[in-house]
């Protein structure tokens, strides 16, 4: 069935070595589609030069993308590994010209760099030093994430784009706006449609009984705990079952139903958000 939706454009701004973290955002803002489009009346829209450029010989390249790809876009995702790119005359690579641009703007940017071990000899020293001096530039202008391999990145950046969407202030202004137009009354979570699984319904259940609203989840070398005040979800070793709780803890962190409160990932708290959606469901 058709409805109204903003659409939000994302720029994936990255240097040829992190085609697999590239990949992963794309794959996870359809994701996001998938699961919140209808209901949040919002399309995330992926943007790249490499599939949103044309040919066009009137001036500086860069400067063409800069006008007609990067111009137009809300959210902007920057991705490096090794290397930063090759200069554009302006910049010291196109990446880093799309960064800066956007982020004079005020609109939110999101920058990643990979701590992943890498052949020496593989590793062109003047990129390298590049990059060291952009990344202590992003450090002097805010917040950047680090991560350790491919697979922690697409973890991070799917909790950290349904974050950035609820709570950055740019980009819950483009969403309230089409909301004041269509004049949307307040829904419960139960009226919207959220779907989480059984499992889930049922760990919430259990924190929001919980007096201090809280769920733990501590490792150790017998297994693994999961536990909210006196019932314990998993309290072995059985990967099979760990797995099928995890995935109930996902699936509520990633609908801010309960939010992470340890450094460790040890210690999660419910939400407002998660006490309503426990109260319209009678859990």
């Amino acid at each position: 069935m058709a409805f109204s939706a903003t659409a939000l454009k994302v720029m994936i701004a990255t240097p040829s070595d992190v085609k697999v973290e590239r990949n992963h955002v794309r794959e996870i803002l359809h994701d996001w589609n998938d699961l919140n489009s209808e209901t949040a009346k919002t399309v995330l829209l992926p943007v790249g030069w490499d599939s949103h450029a044309y040919p066009d010989l009137a001036g500086r390249a860069q400067e063409h993308i800069n006008r007609t790809v990067l111009a137009d876009c809300d959210l902007l995702v920057g991705v490096f590994w090794t290397r930063l790119g090759s200069s554009t005359g302006v910049e010291v690579s196109g990446t880093v010209e799309e960064i800066k641009t956007h982020f004079s703007q005020k609109k939110p940017t999101m920058v990643y760099f990979s701590s992943e071990p890498v052949a020496l000899d593989s590793v062109e020293s003047s990129q390298y030093e590049a990059l060291k001096k952009f990344k202590k530039w992003c450090q002097d202008n805010g917040l950047y994430h680090a991560y350790e391999n491919s697979t922690e990145f697409r973890d991070a950046f799917r909790k950290h784009l349904q974050l950035i969407i609820t709570k950055n202030e740019y980009l819950s202004s483009q969403i309230q706006s089409v909301e004041e137009t269509f004049a949307l009354p307040e829904l419960l979570p139960s009226q919207i449609g959220v779907q989480i699984s059984d499992d889930a319904k049922e760990m919430l259940a259990e924190v929001a009984k919980d007096r201090n609203g809280v769920l733990t989840c501590l490792r150790h070398l017998g297994g693994q705990d999961i536990q909210s005040g006196g019932r314990s979800f998993v309290s072995s070793n059985d990967r099979r079952e760990i797995a099928r709780w995890e995935a109930a803890m996902e699936q509520l962190e990633r609908n801010d139903f309960i939010r992470d409160r340890g450094y460790k990932r040890e210690i999660f708290e419910i939400t407002n958000e998660g006490y309503k959606l426990a109260d319209s469901l009678g859990i």
